[in-house]
Parts: structure tokens; sequence; C-alpha cells
């Protein structure tokens, strides 16, 4: 803890003490989150749940997340940040597991369809940016594969059916149209 030029150790490892976080190797951000940060810093206004990971030496990451908010001093000059920190590695591994769960199937661990249709969808929105042209393959076990032609974009897309679920149709329907109006 630093305040001012008065610093008392809680339960922090001396080594910290006194300097930015950017002279902590250990902390494991890209250049566009230090950038973030620094501006939260140059703003001088109160921040809420910055989070950031850190390396510890057992080579586990550890998800910290800081808020903090301006202190001045009685001429009201800026002095520096008072806050707080805490520690949200569980919740962090959580989301996690629930991202997993959400994308993969449990027993295999492979991608499952709604991870399929996400990656299909931004693959659709770059298409349609870049004015590209995208073949897609559709494939599974079982049932009998068919090859369609779609005259617009001059290409054959072999679709093999998959069991349908519930808006798969129409989202397939809207990708072909997608499809065909980024040939154009």
């Amino acid at each position: 803890l630093v305040v001012g030029r008065h610093s008392a150790s809680v339960g922090v490892n001396q080594d910290v003490l006194g300097k930015t976080r950017q002279q902590l190797t250990y902390i494991e951000l890209t250049a566009p989150q230090w950038a973030h940060y620094q501006a939260l810093l140059e703003a001088r206004q109160v921040f809420h749940d910055f989070e950031f990971p850190i390396r510890a030496a057992d080579g586990q990451l550890v998800w910290h997340a800081i808020s903090g908010e301006p202190m001045v001093n009685g001429s009201g000059d800026f002095v520096g940040f008072r806050g707080i920190g805490r520690d949200v590695t569980g919740r962090r591994q959580s989301q996690e597991l629930i991202r997993q769960m959400a994308f993969h199937d449990a027993l295999t661990g492979l991608a499952n369809r709604r991870l399929f249709l996400d990656r299909l969808q931004q693959a659709l929105d770059t298409v349609v940016e870049r004015h590209e042209v995208l073949r897609t393959v559709f494939v599974q076990t079982g049932g009998e594969p068919q090859q369609v032609i779609l005259p617009e974009l001059q290409a054959p897309f072999l679709v093999v059916p998959l069991p349908a679920i519930d808006g798969d149709l129409e989202f397939l329907d809207a990708a072909r149209q997608r499809m065909s109006a980024a040939a154009t």
C-alpha cells in the first residue's frame, strides 16, 4: 500500500511497493490493454474493476480487478490514486468454464454446433465486408450428402444434412443469401 511518501505492507511482496504496474514484468497485458489502463490513469477520474492477469511463481494466471479514485492535496493538486484490488480468478475461471460448456461437447471437448454457427457467422460477416466468396462444407456422420450448385457464385457446395435444430434452416438460408449477395 503506497500513500504519498508512506507505505505499509498489507500482505504485499516488498518488491512491488513504489513501482508502477508497467514495471512489474509478471503482469500480462497486451499493448492495447496497457494503453487503456494508462488512459484511465491519465484521465484522473474514478475507475472501477480494471481486470488484469498476473503470472504467479508457479506459472498459474491469477486475475485481479482494481478500482481507484484520484486524490488531491489541500491545494487541489493531483497526488495519486487511492484504490482497492481483489482476486477475481475464481469468477474468471467460472466464466471460462461456462464459455467452454456453451461451445464444446461435454463428452469429447470438440466444438459444437453453436460454435460452428458462431464462426460461420463471423466468416460470413468478413466475406460480405471484403466482397469475397466463401465455400463451406457441412459435415456429419450419417445422412445422405447432396451437392448444391449456387449459380450466382458458380461454385459447388457440398451440403451434408445436419440434424435440424430450430432456427438452423433459416440461418443457413440467410447465409446462402448473404454469400450470393457478396458474390455480386
